[in-house]
């Protein structure tokens, strides 16, 4: 897919981005928009309530100012989708690299045979990189697919100076028990680390670190 320039549309339509995130009262909603990289669904000059993503999915501004996402939005033309990621096609070892923080979920399937692993990077140009790992394959997906409160935490910690782990139990992407997840500036510290390799030596495979 052909990348354009996304900061140049974002500084054209910066006025409709702060009217959506004034009118939900969300606070970092115009951060979710664009590390998202998503675009306004029509060019008119009023509130926008539908944005929609590269993966086909959509954030909708509905009644009582409310928030919510559609995967797979069957409304939206995939015919018109363009890649916007400079980054696009590169391994994720070398994401990490042009990244500043990274969000990381572990968890198991409901036979506790499989581990699930997510992992979102923020990379130094303020655009969200997401990545599902699960069965020995890895997918790149829409960071719309973590939830809004996921989006949030992600926004709310993007200067933070160590880490943390979260305490959201709701399910992201797709059910897993024992699920666990944290949030930390990158290159990550060496207490991060032994903590993420006692629960996931995955991570450290495939980012190429050395335990």
């Amino acid at each position: 897919m052909k990348s354009i320039s996304i900061d140049n549309l974002y500084n054209k339509i910066r006025q409709k981005i702060l009217l959506a995130e004034s009118y939900t009262e969300y606070t970092d909603l115009s951060f979710i928009i664009k590390a998202s990289r998503l675009k306004p669904s029509d060019n008119n000059l009023t509130l926008e309530r539908k944005w929609i993503d590269e993966y086909g999915n959509s954030l909708n501004i509905v009644k009582n100012k409310k928030i919510k996402i559609i995967k797979n939005d069957l409304s939206i033309d995939n015919t018109q989708l363009i890649c916007t990621d400079l980054y696009d096609g590169l391994p994720i070892y070398k994401i990490g690299k042009v990244s500043k923080l990274v969000y990381l979920l572990t968890g198991k399937d409901e036979d506790f045979q499989e581990e699930h692993l997510i992992i979102a990077f923020l990379g130094i140009d303020n655009f969200l990189r997401v990545y599902y790992i699960y069965d020995g394959q890895m997918t790149m997906t829409s960071p719309l697919s973590l939830g809004m409160k996921v989006l949030k935490s992600i926004a709310e910690n993007r200067d933070i100076k160590y880490f943390t782990e979260l305490n959201n139990k709701e399910l992201v992407l797709f059910p897993c028990i024992n699920q666990k997840s944290w949030i930390s500036f990158y290159p990550a510290s060496n207490n991060f680390l032994e903590t993420i390799f006692k629960e996931c030596e995955l991570f450290s495979q495939l980012l190429n670190i050395n335990n």
